[in-house]
């Protein structure tokens, strides 16, 4: 059998960090030339990011390797995930911008930054992504977690009503008026409702990380506590 047939077969399989020596050993090539196996397209990439075995506790050690390697490969999150055995890019991305981004505020909030942030989810509702835009500093799940800590419970009955407004597009007359019998404005309506859809997944996606963040919270406080007792 010719080991290195077998290596060149399974091009773009192996893990950056590993050597096809590990599967067929140096002793099946004898003094045959080493074969290097080319990058993993992003296809492949997504095959091989299904086996891992993804966990959602976060280490100390974790955490330094992904500050070390975020400055390394300026936040090139598809490259840094080859070098994590059990997290995806998105899991990295999403742990530097709201735990360990240098440029993330850690401090207290300000009345003033309260302010801003009613005034912005009054206007564009749970938008957290966006919003960060205009709070410099503050990570959307921060955000997230500030407004409905903080700032919700106090809204008046004036601000909820407007909020349920910003929350509830009017879906029911969008839809009513994708069946008026003209061109361009039943295009335009059409186009109306599915930027509605598209942005009620969106708002579904920021409950699911929110989710996913409070299981990874818990998961490191349940470390810790085991570690404390151990």
């Amino acid at each position: 059998m010719n080991w290195n047939d077998v290596v060149k077969s399974s091009e773009g399989y192996w893990k950056p960090a590993e050597s096809p020596w590990k599967f067929c050993g140096l002793c099946c090539l004898g003094d045959q030339p080493v074969y290097k196996p080319a990058e993993p397209d992003p296809q492949k990439r997504s095959i091989y990011e299904k086996e891992k075995k993804i966990t959602h506790y976060w280490s100390k050690e974790d955490d330094r390797k992904l500050i070390k390697l975020a400055e390394k490969y300026n936040c090139d999150w598809d490259t840094i995930a080859e070098r994590f055995t059990d997290k995806t890019a998105a899991q990295l991305a999403r742990r530097w911008k709201n735990k360990l981004d240098p440029n993330t505020k850690q401090s207290p909030w300000t009345e003033e930054e309260d302010i801003v942030l009613k005034t912005l989810v009054l206007e564009f509702g749970y938008e957290w992504e966006n919003i960060a835009k205009y709070m410099q500093g503050r990570a959307p799940s921060s955000i997230k977690k500030r407004f409905f800590n903080s700032i919700l419970p106090i809204l008046n009955q004036r601000d909820l009503v407007v909020l349920k407004e910003r929350l509830t597009p009017k879906a029911d007359s969008l839809r009513q008026s994708m069946d008026i019998d003209s061109n361009d404005p039943q295009e335009q309506n059409k186009e109306e409702y599915l930027q509605y859809l598209h942005k009620r997944v969106e708002e579904l996606q920021m409950v699911m990380q929110g989710t996913l963040e409070q299981i990874e919270k818990l998961e490191s406080e349940l470390t810790d506590s085991q570690s404390l007792l151990s």
